[in-house]
This record gives structure tokens, sequence and C-alpha cells, in this order.
């Protein structure tokens, strides 16, 4: 079995380039027992060897199977808890006599950025890669070849960001979701759960309802220049104070409480079936 011929990583919206992309690709020969890993985002083909002879290649077959990684453990998930972790930081230094607009306007660039991140995302594989931080626990593994990697990849998302986070597709997507009566903010939702333990969900100033943020939209976008200027100071100084280090550890709690979670389920559902 000859498998895969790999081509770069595509933008889902960059199909066309398939064909200039083929003339670069890796021919690799798998045998019987053979497993191959084979990230998302790399588009391949399988076909069967002839073995170099005139005669028809023989009959073959080969299983695919892909791992399901949810949404917070992404790569796109680990720059969300990035930003969280540092609008959380820059709020504890938040002037207590800002006027309610520069607060409004604070507030949803911040969660217009959140909303940026998730169109690149959506067009960008590197993306919705499996995140590995969480695996890189011990003080040991500290610049080892894996927590090296993380590192790099994070640098060039966020440099990505950087340059590609757009606030007209934002604010584009916001409008099309409350048109449709949609949360656009429920794709990250799950952030709430990194409020302090001592803060209730409801208490977090992160998680506004939809209701109020649909309340405050009209404003925001009323102040459109604004609202731009302020999204372009949030995304450059985001994306020039964010440190990995100060990532992982809330990454790290986010994927315990995972875990723990994961854990209650499993044991609920064992003694179904065992009742």
């Amino acid at each position: 079995m000859q498998l895969p011929h790999l081509y770069d990583a595509l933008d889902t919206h960059s199909i066309e380039t398939v064909d200039s992309s083929m003339a670069e690709c890796s021919q690799l020969l798998l045998n019987e027992g053979d497993i191959l890993y084979i990230p998302r985002g790399f588009p391949h083909e399988a076909s069967t060897d002839d073995g170099g002879h005139d005669e028809p290649a023989g009959f073959s077959m080969h299983l695919t199977l892909g791992i399901e990684v949810e949404p917070p453990f992404e790569w796109e998930g680990f720059v969300h808890v990035a930003l969280f972790s540092w609008s959380e930081t820059e709020h504890q230094h938040y002037s207590a006599s800002s006027s309610c607009l520069s607060r409004i306007l604070d507030f949803m660039s911040v969660k217009l950025l959140h909303v940026s991140i998730g169109l690149l995302g959506d067009s960008d594989p590197t993306f919705r890669k499996a995140c590995l931080v969480a695996a890189i626990s011990e003080p040991s593994d500290t610049n080892s070849w894996l927590d090296l990697n993380q590192r790099s990849t994070f640098r060039n998302l966020i440099g990505n960001i950087s340059s590609k986070a757009s606030f007209s597709e934002a604010i584009q997507s916001v409008e099309v979701a409350i048109q449709k009566n949609e949360d656009p903010f429920q794709r990250i939702r799950w952030l709430q759960f990194l409020s302090k333990e001592s803060e209730t969900i409801e208490e977090s100033h992160w998680d506004v309802p939809f209701m109020a943020a649909q309340k405050m939209f009209p404003l925001y976008v009323e102040h459109r220049e604004k609202a731009e200027s302020e999204f372009m100071h949030i995304k450059s100084k985001f994306c020039s104070e964010v440190q990995y280090e100060d990532v992982s550890g809330g990454y790290m709690i986010l994927h315990e409480k995972y875990k723990k979670v994961r854990k209650q389920y499993m044991n609920g559902m064992l003694s179904l079936h065992c009742n």
C-alpha cells in the first residue's frame, strides 16, 4: 500500500491551491501492520503499490481512524485561555474612574477578539490540532522537544492573530448571530469554568449573559470608530504581552477540572450498566 500523498496544510477556503501543492507531495510506502499518523488539515490519498511490475496492483485495505479532540483542548482553546487569563490580569488594574462607555468598549472588544480567534480557527487547521501542553507535567520536561514544539506553535498562532484577526469580520459575525437570536459567544462559554474558585459563574464579570451582551452591542456599534480603535489596541497589547508560561497554569487547571468531571461521568455510566 502506498499511503499517502502528503501536501502542505491548507486553508479550508483555499482548496484551489491543491493542484499547485501536489508537485511538492511526499510518498510513503507502508507495509502490512504499519501505522502512519497524519495531522488534521493535511489532505492525503491512498493507493495500492504495484511493486514496480507491469501487472495490475493487488487488492489491499487500509483503515483510517480519527481522534476527536474537544474544543478546549485544541490550540484554539489554548489561545482562548491565553486571552482570558491576560484580560483577567488587565482588569485587575482597571481604573475605577473609567467611564461606562470605556468599560463597554473594553469588554466588548475582548469578546470580539475571542470571536475573531474562532473565525481564524475555522480557516486555519493549526488551531484545530490537539494542544499537548497538559502532557508537560514535570519540571524536567521543560525545554524538551515537546515543550519547545508547543512554545513554537503558540508563538506562531499569536503571530497569526496579530496579523489576521479582523475587526470587521468579527463584528459581522456577531451581528449575524444576534439577528438569528443566537448567542455569538456560545462557542467559548466553557471559559466560565476558569473563574476563581471563590467566584460563582453568575458573579464572574466575564460571563455576562447573552441578553446583556446583546444590549451592549448596539452602543458598541454606534461608536464604531472608537470600537475598532479599542479592538486594535487590545489585539496589539495582548499579542505583545501574552506569555506562554502565564497561560499554561490556567490551562492545567482547566484540564484537571475536565478530568474530574470526565471521571465522574464515566463512573456514572459504569454504575448504570452494572445495575
